[in-house]
C-alpha cells in the first residue's frame, strides 16, 4: 500500500482528501516552498540537461558568484585614482586629461569590436577569462598612475582603454554564455536572475569592504595587499567558472580535440572531456591556420587551378592546404549548410592531425607518410585523397558524436561571409563508364574501317 511519498500521484491524493498529510511533511512542505520562493528571485528555471546535473549547476553559480565578491572588494578597499600633487594646480589640464581617456576608450571600443568581434562567440569561454584578467589589470594601473606624475595622462589612458576592451569583451561573452544557459529560450529570465545573483553579491563586498576600508585607508602597503589578495580569489574563482561551462557546440579547439583523439582511438570524447580538455589561454593548433569561408579568388588564380581543386569530389566546399605558408582554406558553396561547414571544418582539421606525432590507423599513417614526403607543390593529389578517406571516416564519426550529446545542426565556428558558385562535374557510375568507354571504340573502329576503305587523298561523301 503506497504511502504520500510513495504514491506515484500524491497531490492528487491530498486534494481528493484520500490521505491525510502529516504535521512533519507539512512542515517540511512549507520549508522548502519557502526556500524555492527565495531561490526563484536569483535562479532561472531550467530543465533537467544531458551533462547538467544539479551538483555542475551549483558549482557553475557558486563559481561564478564568488568571483565577483573579490572585486566588490578591491573596489572598495583600494582608494579611487587622483591626480598627483605636482598636476593638481594645474586645473585647466583636468579636462585634457578626461577627454584623452575617453577618445581612447572609444577608440579602443571600436577597434577591438572591429577585430575581434567574430572570435567572440567562437571562444566564449576564453575571451570572458581574458576580460576579467585585463580588468583587474587597469584597476593596477589606476592604483600605481598618481606615483608617476609625469606618465600620470598616458598610464590612465591606458587604463581607460583596458576597461573599454572589458566592457565590449565581458558583455558579448556574457551574452553568448547566458544564450547557452537559456535551455528554455528564456534568455531574457536567465539575464535577469543573473543580473540578481550579481547585484546581491555585490551587495556582500559592499558590506565587507566597509568593514576592511577603516583598517587599510590609513596604511598603503596594507590596501595593496589587500588588492592583490582579492585579485588572486577574483581571477582563481573565475577560472574555476569558466572551466565549470560545459558546451554542447562545435568551436575550432573543441572539434580539432574530439577529432584528433577520435582517430588515434576510434571513440570520440564526451563534452565534458573535451570542454575539461580544451585550453583557455592559448590555441592548439600550432602546425597550420583554418579559414573557412575565404574568396574563391584568394583560393585559385586560374581555371587551371579551379580544375584541381574541384576535381574527385561533390562536395559543396573547396579545400586548399598551402603548405608554404601553413595555410587550410576552405571556400563555401552557397548551398552551404551548417552540416557542410562542419564536415569542411573536419576536413582541414584531419590535416592539421596528420601532421602530429599520434599513433594512427594503417591507412592514415600511410597518407601521413605521403604527406611528410610529397614535395611542396603536390598538395592537390594529397587533398584529393583526404576526400576519400573523409567519405568512410565521416559517417562514422557524426554518428557518435551525436551519440555522445554533441550539437551538429549549430556550431561556433569562425566562418567568413565569402560564397562562390563553380561548376560540379558529375560523378559517372562504372556503368556509365564502360558504356561511354565502349561507345569510344565503336568510333575508333569506324574511323579506321573509313581510312581503310577511302582511297588516298579523297574523302568520304556525307551521307
Amino acid at each position: 500500500m503506497y504511502g504520500v511519498r510513495g504514491h506515484p500521484f500524491p497531490q492528487l491524493l491530498l486534494l481528493t482528501g484520500a490521505v491525510t498529510e502529516a504535521p512533519a511533511d507539512r512542515d517540511v512542505r512549507r520549508q522548502r516552498a519557502r526556500g524555492t520562493a527565495v531561490l526563484g528571485a536569483f535562479w532561472f528555471q531550467e530543465p533537467p540537461q544531458l551533462h547538467r546535473s544539479p551538483r555542475r549547476e551549483l558549482v557553475l553559480g557558486g563559481w561564478g558568484r564568488a568571483r565577483a565578491r573579490p572585486a566588490s572588494c578591491s573596489h572598495g578597499c583600494v582608494p579611487a585614482p587622483r591626480l598627483p600633487r605636482q598636476c593638481q594646480p594645474r586645473l585647466p589640464a583636468l579636462p585634457a586629461v578626461g577627454h584623452s581617456t575617453d577618445g581612447t576608450g572609444m577608440l579602443g571600443r571600436i577597434g577591438f569590436a572591429w577585430l575581434m568581434g567574430s572570435r567572440l562567440d567562437c571562444d566564449a569561454k576564453k575571451w570572458r577569462l581574458f576580460a576579467d584578467v585585463l580588468n583587474d589589470a587597469a584597476m593596477f594601473l589606476e592604483i600605481v598612475a598618481p606615483a608617476f606624475p609625469s606618465c600620470f595622462t598616458l598610464i590612465v589612458c591606458v587604463s581607460s582603454l583596458a576597461k573599454c576592451i572589458v566592457g565590449v569583451a565581458g558583455g558579448a561573452t556574457r551574452a553568448a554564455l547566458t544564450m547557452h544557459q537559456a535551455r528554455r529560450d528564456n534568455m531574457a529570465d536567465v539575464s535577469a536572475k543573473d543580473g540578481s545573483q550579481e547585484t546581491l553579491v555585490n551587495l556582500a563586498g559592499l558590506l565587507v569592504s566597509l568593514l576592511l576600508l577603516p583598517l587599510v585607508s590609513e596604511r598603503p602597503r596594507l590596501s595593496l595587499a589587500a588588492f592583490f589578495l582579492f585579485t588572486a580569489l577574483h581571477l582563481y574563482a573565475n577560472y574555476r567558472a569558466v572551466r565549470a561551462v560545459i558546451m554542447e557546440t562545435f568551436n575550432e579547439t573543441r572539434l580539432y580535440l574530439v577529432l584528433k583523439h577520435f582517430i588515434q582511438w576510434g571513440e570520440v570524447l564526451t563534452p565534458p572531456s573535451a570542454n575539461r580538455m580544451e585550453p583557455l589561454w592559448t590555441g592548439c593548433l600550432p602546425a597550420l591556420s583554418l579559414s573557412l569561408g575565404v574568396a574563391l579568388h584568394s583560393l585559385v588564380s586560374s581555371a587551371f587551378e579551379l580544375q584541381q581543386v574541384s576535381e574527385g569530389h561533390q562536395q559543396p566546399y573547396l579545400l586548399r592546404w598551402d603548405q608554404c605558408r601553413g595555410k587550410i582554406q576552405v571556400t563555401l558553396g552557397q548551398e552551404a549548410s551548417a552540416g557542410v561547414i562542419l564536415r569542411a571544418a573536419t576536413h582541414g582539421l584531419l590535416l592539421v592531425a596528420l601532421l602530429d606525432d599520434v599513433p594512427l590507423t594503417e591507412e592514415l599513417e600511410t597518407l601521413r607518410g605521403q604527406i611528410r614526403a610529397a614535395p611542396e607543390g603536390d598538395s592537390w593529389t594529397i587533398v584529393k585523397e583526404t576526400y576519400q578517406i573523409l567519405d568512410k571516416l565521416y559517417p562514422k564519426f557524426l554518428k557518435e558524436l551525436q551519440a555522445v550529446g554533441w550539437e551538429t545542426e549549430h556550431h561556433l565556428l569562425e566562418v567568413d561571409e565569402w560564397r562562390a558558385a563553380w561548376p560540379l562535374r558529375e560523378k559517372k557510375t562504372f556503368s556509365q563508364q564502360q558504356r561511354a568507354r565502349t561507345a569510344l571504340d565503336c568510333q575508333c573502329s569506324t574511323i579506321r574501317d573509313l581510312k581503310h576503305k577511302t582511297p588516298r587523298g579523297k574523302l568520304p561523301l556525307p551521307s
